[in-house]
C-alpha cells in the first residue's frame, strides 16, 4: 500500500517544533524542521521498548512515519533543487540577453550613417 494513503488512514501525527502535524503538515516545514521531526522517530525508534498488548506494534508505525518524513525530505529537496537549476537558467538567460543586446548595439554602431539613416527611413 502506499506510504502516504497509509499515513493519512492511520491518521499519524508527528511531533515537531510546532506541535503536533499531519501528514500534509510536513509538506509546510523547511528541511531543518523535517530534518528535527526525522530525529525524534528515530530516537523513538532506537529507545523502542517491547510492548506486548499494543494492537499495533510502536515499531510498525514510527517507520511508517519515518518512511514519511524521509519521502517529503526527498521531495523537498528536488524543489530546492529545481528552483536553483530554474534560477541558474534565468539568469544564464538574462545574460546571454544582455550581451546578445550589446552585441546589435555594436553591429548598429559599425554601419555608416547612410545605412542608419536608410534603416531609418524604413521604419
Amino acid at each position: 500500500m502506499n506510504t502516504f494513503i497509509n499515513a493519512a488512514m492511520q491518521k499519524l501525527r508527528y511531533q515537531s517544533p510546532r506541535g503536533l502535524l499531519t501528514t500534509e503538515d510536513l509538506f509546510d516545514l523547511n528541511l531543518t524542521n523535517l530534518n528535527e521531526v526525522a530525529k525524534t522517530i528515530d530516537k523513538k525508534l532506537r529507545d523502542h521498548q517491547v510492548s506486548f498488548i499494543s494492537s499495533t506494534p510502536i515499531n510498525e508505525i514510527e517507520t511508517l512515519k519515518l518512511s514519511v518524513v524521509l519521502s517529503v525530505i526527498e521531495h523537498t529537496q528536488e524543489q530546492l533543487t529545481n528552483a536553483k537549476d530554474a534560477s541558474k537558467r534565468a539568469e544564464r538567460k538574462s545574460t546571454i540577453l544582455d550581451a546578445l543586446a550589446e552585441k546589435e548595439v555594436d553591429e548598429l554602431k559599425s554601419k555608416s550613417a547612410k545605412e542608419l539613416k536608410r534603416e531609418l527611413k524604413s521604419l
